[in-house]
């Protein structure tokens, strides 16, 4: 019988290809680069261009960093810096990080390493394992957002009608749990009549403009909305995204401009469980629209106006 190989602590998710042999690289120091370091030019990085380099382009994820910055943010993690032996620092790991700190003017932290020969091809190799590793989520992001925004996120799963319902950490609801992503663009919805199909940054920052604008009727919006899909959905179903948009989308039609709280009887309450006709819940629903190609947004919204009498 063949032995199964040791784990290492040395190894990213125990895999043997991305183990960092033991003296690839040293630890210098931790330096805090400022914005006219960055304006200079003192960080540089070897940029994927038809098969040489390795470091992405710029991507949303530099632009929602730079958002998250510029709302008073910070980004915990220093970027991995390779000083070279003609004194030129490279980014290893955290280009994106980098991009984001250069777009809101923010100083960035970095550990600074020497790498040994050959250098470029171990730093490529260090770039490979450290980018192994999970990211944090859109969901972690949305529940630890610094402003209003994050503020509702976390009253939506400690204090309202959705309390211990919101997923914190992951993307993905459950039939008891709503991805606090999914949510956070739902009250998005609910708020603006808007669907923000961005990514987490956007949609945080949106919701912070629209509590901004008018607080009373964003509380009052979110309120009504976390009341409606507890009613209807805890604990029974797993709603996709576009679903509990297309919910906060029609709530904000009902809503907007009515100061009256919203109030559904139990038969509406009980018509909304489900889209009717062949579609036995709302995920069979997006599930075959998919299939079918068609636009779930075109379909879930007039549907839900079907089911939502008087």
């Amino acid at each position: 019988m063949k032995k199964q190989a040791k784990k290492s602590s040395d190894t990213v998710r125990h895999d043997p290809a991305l183990l960092i042999p033991e003296g690839t690289y040293k630890f210098l120091q931790r330096r805090v680069f400022s914005v006219r370091d960055m304006n200079n030019g003192m960080l540089n990085w070897e940029e994927y261009n038809q098969g040489t380099g390795y470091q992405r382009a710029k991507t949303d994820k530099a632009v929602e960093i730079g958002i998250v910055l510029d709302n008073g943010g910070v980004c915990p993690d220093p970027i991995w810096v390779s000083q070279r032996k003609d004194s030129s620092y490279w980014i290893v790991d955290g280009i994106q990080r980098y991009l984001g700190h250069f777009l809101a003017s923010k100083p960035l932290a970095a550990l600074v390493h020497e790498v040994a020969e050959p250098v470029a091809a171990n730093e490529k190799m260090i770039f490979h394992v450290l980018n192994h590793r999970k990211a944090l989520s859109a969901s972690h992001t949305a529940m630890t957002w610094p402003n209003a925004a994050g503020a509702l996120l976390n009253w939506a799963n400690e204090a309202s009608a959705l309390e211990g319902h919101v997923n914190a950490k992951s993307t993905c609801s459950t039939s008891s749990k709503i991805a606090a992503a999914s949510l956070a663009k739902a009250l998005l919805a609910a708020l603006t009549g808007k669907d923000a199909l961005s990514g987490i940054g956007f949609t945080m920052t949106a919701l912070d403009r629209a509590i901004k604008q008018d607080g009373t009727a964003a509380r009052r919006h979110a309120e009504a909305y976390c009341q409606l899909i507890a009613d209807a959905f805890i604990d029974g179903q797993v709603l996709p995204g576009t679903v509990l948009r297309g919910f906060g989308l029609v709530l904000y039609r009902k809503m907007n401009g009515n100061s009256v709280p919203l109030k559904l009887t139990r038969s509406q309450v009980k018509s909304l469980q489900s889209p009717g006709g062949k579609y036995k819940t709302w995920k069979d629903l997006v599930h075959r629209v998919g299939q079918e190609g068609q636009m779930v947004g075109q379909v879930i919204v007039p549907r839900i106006m079907e089911r939502w009498t008087a």
